[in-house]
């Protein structure tokens, strides 16, 4: 932190008239110890929005002895705050007072980990006398498999990092396409121990993202170690040897090497779902897929069709229509879309200094989002069997989100009742992960954008014929239709013990893994973003990554530290783990019999989303151990390590 008293009086008032008032009330906790800064006149009022009002309930007059607080600190000689660690009993009031509400004790150890403190934050090392380290093979350098190298590198353990692309960066290598970003807000999409204050939007486009990836791997010096356009193009289980066999593919061939632990980090998002249509031959245009998207394509002045009105569509849309001759937009299923008035705002030099100077800024602001955008939703997505009107939502709060969805929806298209008949969906609320309107509504609502509900028949030579014979002209095709997320590890041809493959342990799209990370008969297999860890109603991906990443990293060490030479999960562990899972489901929004969701396989399995809090599934993998395992010790044969 670089001495206060370096700041001019003009750079704080204008970085202070943007603050969030409820953030800098706690720093101000933290900065000088004054516990005035924790009494009732100082309570922040509670808002339940996803984008808080940045006065948090204070009068004028409250909000200018707040920033005159700030300002007479950043401006004195102090650089570090009076109090940086509250204590975990401080730190658990101070959460419920910065939000206006109880936050159950249980959450403390997870957040105080978030904000860096120690022990709970302490990375996990092996001691120097441990001589016997695994040969681990991670595959994708995306940002789960980024994470998992850069705590292997500190716990001093062997990677070998494997990628098929030509650089890092997973999802946001490969989806480019325009208008792509993430819906998760920036600062708390990112690595709570590699906070950025530099972000140029509070939600960013892929590229920012793939840079925040690409930098994080350079400066952890993990981008030199990666091998690139590599594939793993099988793994097979050696019970003799106890080991991995791993085929990799390159442009030169293929080759074997050997490896004690194999790690699949290639995701959720990386396969997309490309539906084949009768009569593609015929097309005279260009079909491309918008998670392939060719860098050279120029489509001014062109005809274009879009199937499929889901997150990358939203996206899409907006940012290529108004230099098209055409566009038709192919819908099966209406969006639930919200505004999110900051969704395209940048984060302007002032904001910006506040992350950068104003300790302890950052992870208050990230903790407003973690909430909001995590647990603070989970619990209104629960069914009310007492509700009145079960078809279209779930109970009060989730009605009271339908209305305040649909009167948006219906103010943006005024007067274009075609329109809203279309674009008002049937199912409740968050039954799909629900999308924030990118001019969506205002781009459906142009003369040359045509919104199509009929099913498609065919392509044709000329563009797109739907099932009542209409034919919609097109020069492109574009294929908005999202991805696999019931394969996911599988797709790699991974065997296990006794020859199972991991295909056929999840036959007929039903994935399971005890924390989504471990299956039974796969000894010395981990597996990121697995099966039931996507985080439908809400989270962040990182904070998923960098959750498992401790966890692997953990069990590893166990390994390593009790001579450990492979763990498998228990079966009726794995067994317990999946009817829980399904318990909870029952309940939730995702098997509501009305919402068309890629998150429910075809036999009525939620497969795809988490369902629980996030403070569960952090406690879970942060308590269990070796004891899931069913061990075997090392014998002098039994490694490939060192």
């Amino acid at each position: 932190m670089a001495s206060s008293v370096q700041h001019s009086a003009h750079a704080v008032d204008e970085a202070l008239n943007t603050a969030d008032l409820r953030v800098l009330v706690a720093c101000l906790y933290h900065l000088t110890g004054d516990e005035k800064w924790l009494s009732d006149e100082m309570r922040p009022q509670r808002d339940v929005r996803l984008v808080a009002d940045p006065m948090a309930g204070f009068s004028e007059e409250t909000a200018n002895f707040i920033k005159n607080a700030a300002r007479d600190w950043l401006l004195s000689d102090r650089s570090e705050p009076a109090i940086a660690d509250p204590g975990p009993d401080t730190f658990g009031e101070m959460m419920s007072f910065f939000l206006g509400e109880e936050v159950p004790p249980e959450y403390v150890p997870m957040i105080r980990k978030d904000f860096g403190y120690s022990p709970e934050a302490a990375p996990r090392k092996l001691t120097a006398a441990t001589n016997r380290r695994p040969r681990i093979a991670i595959i994708g350098a995306g940002a789960s498999g980024l994470c998992l190298a850069y705590q292997f590198d500190i716990a001093g353990l062997d990677w070998h990092l494997y990628e098929k692309n030509d650089d890092v960066g997973g999802t946001w290598h490969e989806n480019r396409y325009p208008g792509c970003g993430v819906d998760t807000p920036n600062h708390f999409y990112c690595y709570s121990f590699s906070p950025n204050p530099d972000w140029t939007h509070f939600f960013s486009g892929s590229s920012e993202l793939l840079n925040y990836l690409e930098r994080f791997a350079d400066d952890n010096s993990l981008r030199d170690r990666v091998v690139c356009g590599t594939r793993v193009k099988s793994a097979t289980w050696d019970d003799v040897n106890k080991a991995w066999d791993i085929e990799l593919g390159d442009e030169s061939g293929s080759r074997h090497d050997t490896f004690d632990i194999l790690v699949s980090a290639t995701g959720h998002f990386n396969q997309p779902v490309t539906p084949t249509f009768d009569g593609e031959d015929s097309f005279t245009g260009q079909i491309v897929h918008t998670a392939k998207w060719p860098t050279d394509l120029d489509l001014s002045g062109k005809k274009v069709a879009v199937v499929g009105t889901g997150a990358s569509s939203m996206q899409l849309v907006p940012t290529i229509a108004n230099d098209l001759a055409a566009l038709t937009i192919f819908q099966r299923t209406p969006q639930w879309a919200r505004n999110v008035p900051e969704y395209h705002l940048a984060v302007d030099e002032h904001a910006a200094w506040l992350f950068r100077h104003l300790p302890m800024y950052g992870q208050w602001y990230r903790f407003a989002q973690l909430w909001r955008y995590g647990d603070g939703l989970l619990r209104f997505l629960k069914v009310d069997p007492e509700w009145e009107h079960p078809d279209r939502s779930l109970n009060r709060i989730n009605e009271r989100h339908r209305n305040e969805i649909v009167s948006y929806i219906t103010e943006k298209l005024e007067g274009r009742p075609d329109l809203l008949d279309k674009c008002i969906p049937s199912y409740p609320p968050f039954g799909k992960r629900i999308l924030i309107d990118n001019g969506w509504f205002d781009t459906l609502r142009q003369p040359h954008v045509t919104l199509v509900t009929e099913a498609i028949d065919q392509f044709c030579e000329t563009g797109v014929q739907t099932n009542d014979g209409e034919v919609y002209e097109a020069d492109v095709i574009i294929l908005a239709t999202g991805f696999d997320v019931t394969t996911l590890a599988s797709r790699i041809d991974i065997t296990g013990k006794n020859g199972v493959t991991l295909a056929d342990d999840w036959a007929d799209e039903n994935p399971r893994a005890l924390l989504g990370i471990n299956v039974p008969n796969f000894p010395n297999l981990f597996i990121m973003y697995g099966p039931n860890t996507n985080m439908g109603h809400g989270g962040s991906g990182m904070w998923l990554a960098e959750t498992q990443s401790n966890y692997i990293t953990q069990r590893i060490c166990d390994m390593v530290e009790n001579n450990v030479a492979t763990v498998e999960c228990i079966s009726e562990l794995r067994d317990e783990y999946t009817e829980r899972i399904d318990e909870l489901h029952a309940d939730l929004i995702w098997a509501h019999p009305g919402t068309p969701t890629y998150y429910r396989t075809a036999a009525g399995k939620v497969r795809s989303p988490m369902p629980f809090r996030l403070v569960d599934y952090w406690t879970m993998t942060n308590e269990r151990g070796l004891e899931d395992f069913i061990t075997t010790p090392h014998t002098t044969s039994s490694t490939t390590g060192n």
